[in-house]
């Protein structure tokens, strides 16, 4: 099959990316309105999934999408927004591989990253 005969996978398989980070931003937003909206503690706002709220599947989340971006830059290496997502897909990669590391050394989840204060 030809490239362009592969042009519809590609497509979807964008999309499909956007999709699954719109839900983990949603997720996000339901911890801030947890945090600031209801008052919770910081550790306490799980989101909507909190089963889901582990180290592991953060590093796991951030592999995902680094691979999708990747394989979507080899298809549409001129695309320069793949580009920037490629940059910051990567830089959130390696901080939640910081954030794992200090969770296996310490079993403490949820510490300061590499910006934190």
């Amino acid at each position: 099959m030809t490239a362009a005969g592969l042009r519809p996978f590609w497509i979807a398989f964008f999309g499909m990316v956007v999709a699954s980070q719109l839900g983990h931003v949603a997720e996000h937003v339901a911890q801030i309105v947890q945090i600031h909206g209801f008052g919770m503690r910081a550790p306490d706002a799980r989101g909507m999934l909190s089963a889901l709220d582990t180290e592991w599947v953060h590093f796991l989340w951030n592999g995902w999408i680094l691979g999708a971006v990747a394989a979507l830059l080899v298809v549409y290496p001129r695309n320069r927004w793949l580009w920037v997502a490629a940059t910051f897909s990567a830089w959130h990669a390696f901080e939640h591989a910081y954030l794992l590391s200090g969770y296996l050394s310490t079993g403490l989840s949820g510490q300061p990253g590499l910006l934190a204060s």
